[in-house]
Parts: C-alpha cells; sequence; structure tokens
C-alpha cells in the first residue's frame, strides 16, 4: 500500500486513521476541501480552495493557520501548519503543529470512498499528540464520516460543552 510506504519515510508514528464513507469520492473530496465549517469547526477563515491558500481554524483561543499544498481533486488535499497557537493547562508547549503536514488520501472503494488520513508530525512524543489524538479520531471517523454520510456533522462550535471536553482531552 502506498500510504505505508509514504508514513515510513515521513513520519513514522505519526496519527493516522482510515475511514470508509458511504459516499462517492467527489463529495468526500469536496467536504474536506470546501466544507470544512460543517465537520471540523465553525470558526473557519479562508478565500477559496487553491493551492498556496492559506487558512484560520479556531477552537475557542486556540487556532492554527494552514496553508493548502497540495489539491488533487478527488485523490488528494494536503495542508501544512504554518502557525498554531494551542491554549491548554496541561500543555507547556503551544506550537507543536507548526510545520507539520495534514494529508488525506482518496480511494474509491467498493462500498463509497476509503479515506486515508495522516497528520505527519503529530507523533506520541509531543505533549499534545493525546488531545490532537482524540480529537482527530472524534472530527475525522464521526463528524467527516457523518456530515458526508447524513448531511450532520458535529464541528466545533464556540461554547458548546462537548467539543471542548474532546479538545481538551478530558473524553
Amino acid at each position: 500500500m502506498v500510504l505505508r510506504k509514504i508514513n515510513a519515510q515521513k513520519g513514522k508514528n505519526s496519527y493516522q486513521c482510515e475511514v470508509n464513507i458511504d459516499a462517492p469520492i467527489q463529495k468526500v473530496y469536496e467536504a474536506i476541501a470546501e466544507n470544512v465549517r460543517d465537520w471540523w469547526t465553525r470558526d473557519y477563515e479562508t478565500e477559496l480552495a487553491k493551492i498556496e491558500t492559506k487558512f484560520t481554524v479556531r477552537f475557542g483561543e486556540t487556532f492554527a493557520i494552514m496553508q493548502n499544498e497540495e489539491l488533487t481533486p478527488y485523490k488528494k488535499i494536503v495542508w501544512k501548519c504554518i502557525e498554531q497557537h494551542h491554549v491548554n493547562e496541561t500543555l507547556s508547549k503551544t506550537d507543536e503543529w507548526n510545520n507539520t503536514k495534514i494529508t488525506f488520501e482518496l480511494k474509491d472503494n467498493e462500498s463509497g470512498t476509503k479515506l486515508n488520513f495522516l497528520h505527519d508530525g503529530l507523533t506520541p512524543n509531543l505533549e499534545c499528540f493525546e488531545i490532537c489524538q482524540n480529537g482527530w479520531d472524534y472530527y475525522i471517523k464521526t463528524s467527516l464520516k457523518n456530515y458526508i454520510e447524513t448531511g450532520n456533522g458535529y464541528p466545533y462550535k464556540s461554547g458548546e460543552d462537548e467539543a471542548k471536553k474532546i479538545l481538551s482531552g478530558s473524553v
């Protein structure tokens, strides 16, 4: 499998997951590239999705500025984190995502689309790993999947208790 070969060369031990989504590949690609507000966070600032476009995602006081590194329609999306500030009382480091890359690889399968997700550089030796692992598990495996399959995602909304619990690591 190509993804595993890439992982061995890049971020060995980086967070990754695989999700089967009951939807056509075009719908999955568009949800990731264009509808971040509907599955990750409502507090999202961007221009149109194109190469080198920067966008900001916010989770209360926590924010990340990402840049589109690759947008290959219906196949692959790569974001690079160019700046991050993670607010959490248990963390002494607030910028551990800086220069990490987030990759979404899409493949057709018998039931719709297989999504391979990799956060290259998000490794167990980082202080934020457990918090971020829980967050990605929720946002990729639950919110994004549900948004694509049913139209109802569960993005972070400022002030909502459940999302705050996930992002604080208390779930």
